[in-house]
């Protein structure tokens, strides 16, 4: 609530969010038409960059960025932390996949030639 009074005080075109993937994420997508109510023209998720900003996180070096796998070296560094979120949706998987297969079989069942 206290956010909410704030940005609308201040009245942003920008609102850079960095609660963190993937909660900044959902918060966007949750608030969005209030955010365009409030005006604003862009509005961003980046949580690691403040950490990088800050010197709380070891950029990777360039030839590992310029070959795409910074998310490698981000993950080595905190191994941990990256990989809860991970686990905590691990458990979707499975469930989609039997949907997916028990839906598919159901489809395929011709109920008027049985």
């Amino acid at each position: 609530q206290v956010l909410f009074q704030e940005v609308t005080a201040f009245k942003p075109d920008i609102l850079l969010v960095g609660f963190g993937a993937p909660k900044q994420e959902f918060w966007i997508n949750d608030n969005l038409s209030y955010l365009n109510q409030l005006g604003i023209k862009y509005v961003a998720g980046i949580g690691g960059t403040f950490d990088m900003l800050a010197g709380l996180v070891v950029p990777a070096p360039l030839f590992i960025k310029s070959i795409g796998l910074e998310w490698i070296w981000r993950f080595l560094q905190e191994p941990f932390t990256r990989i809860r979120p991970v686990a905590q949706r691990l458990h979707v998987v499975p469930s989609l996949l039997f949907q997916r297969v028990f839906h598919a079989k159901i489809d395929s069942i011709d109920f008027d030639n049985e």
